[in-house]
């Protein structure tokens, strides 16, 4: 802020003058703040003020949540001026991840680590149960279909325990996006649903619709090109869930595709049982994660075996776990091309 000659006000006011640099993200920096100085920078265009001295964890913060911001195309309301206040909500807005599945539970950490929330991890209802009876959240992000104790039945157990008294939101997470889900959810005592795979947008969006002291940054969807039919996946539409990300598409992909033979071994072994409640989970998640890559003959394989598992009818899965297998090596050649590159 402090400048000989031209100081940081008088250089942001000239900045957002000029057409080719006015959309150029500016934070100022002061040792001496002032009272009215940050209405007055946010009327400017300035997307952050922050006093010295600085910690390297606040430059971090402030650079993740005013790119994030600068993503938005047409926000509702004006993006507020980034603070350290603003910071330490954002740090304040402690979040409760329940997703069984590994692959997702690190991609939606990902999401929300660099959004600067703080997140702790459960696998299954009945530990978000217990987490939420020793600790204080502000959100829970909850997915529907797990083992042991659904989010249907821990959402029930923790407004129980709540009584009338303070109200944790929870924001359901489901792969099935049908007709009467919301409805489901929120009947449940839910207070919201999103539909799988997360977009980081929509993510986003939801925490602040319940969480609006602590504005989250907005995340502008990729559009995807195109599919290539003769692909296992169609990488450029999955970067819209992965955030442009390629590093951690790789990372995931790998894990998935490692983990999806014993998948596949472990739905012959229920078919062979007749266990048809158990086939359906593990379709369930092999469908969740295709779908979260834009695999799209695998996601639609899986899809009909969780529908063979919901109607018992597991003599006709042969053809669709075979589909399985037919795309597996696909997907393993795809990922040697990621490596060779």
């Amino acid at each position: 802020m402090q400048m000989p000659g031209m100081d940081g006000e008088q250089t942001a006011r000239a900045i957002k003058k000029e057409g080719p640099i006015r959309a150029t993200i500016l934070v100022i920096l002061t040792s001496m703040g002032k009272r009215g100085d940050a209405t007055r920078l946010q009327a400017i265009g300035v997307a952050g003020y922050l006093i010295k001295p600085l910690r390297q964890g606040q430059i971090v913060e402030v650079m993740l949540t005013v790119l994030g911001q600068s993503r938005q195309k047409a926000a509702a309301e004006p993006a507020r001026l980034v603070t350290r206040h603003t910071l330490a909500e954002r740090q304040a807005t402690r979040i409760l991840l329940v997703e069984d599945n590994p692959i997702n539970r690190r991609l939606v950490v990902e999401m929300l680590s660099r959004a600067g929330y703080p997140v702790e991890t459960v696998e299954n209802g009945r530990q978000a149960v217990e987490a939420v009876r020793k600790s204080r959240f502000r959100l829970v992000l909850m997915d529907v279909q797990m083992p042991e104790m659904d989010g249907f039945e821990a959402t029930q157990v923790i407004r129980e325990d709540e009584g009338d008294g303070a109200h944790t939101p929870i924001i359901a997470m489901t792969a099935h996006a049908m007709k009467g889900d919301r409805e489901r959810c929120l009947a449940a005592g839910m207070d919201d649903y999103l539909a799988k795979p997360l977009q980081s947008r929509d993510l986003y969006a939801a925490i602040e619709r319940w969480c609006r002291e602590a504005p989250a940054p907005a995340a502008e969807a990729l559009e995807p090109a195109p599919a290539d039919e003769s692909m296992p996946l169609d990488k450029l539409g999955a970067m819209a869930y992965f955030a442009g990300d390629e590093r951690l598409f790789r990372d995931l992909l790998v894990q998935f595709v490692g983990s999806l033979g014993s998948d596949i071994a472990r739905l012959r072994e229920l078919r062979a049982s007749a266990d048809a409640q158990a086939f359906a989970r593990v379709a369930h998640s092999i469908k969740g994660l295709a779908a979260t890559f834009c695999a799209t003959r695998l996601q639609k394989a899986a899809q009909q075996l969780e529908a063979l598992g919901f109607d018992e009818n597991l003599e006709a899965a042969d053809p669709w776990i075979e589909q399985l297998e037919q795309e597996r090596p696909k997907l393993e050649a795809y990922l040697s091309t990621l490596d060779a590159g």
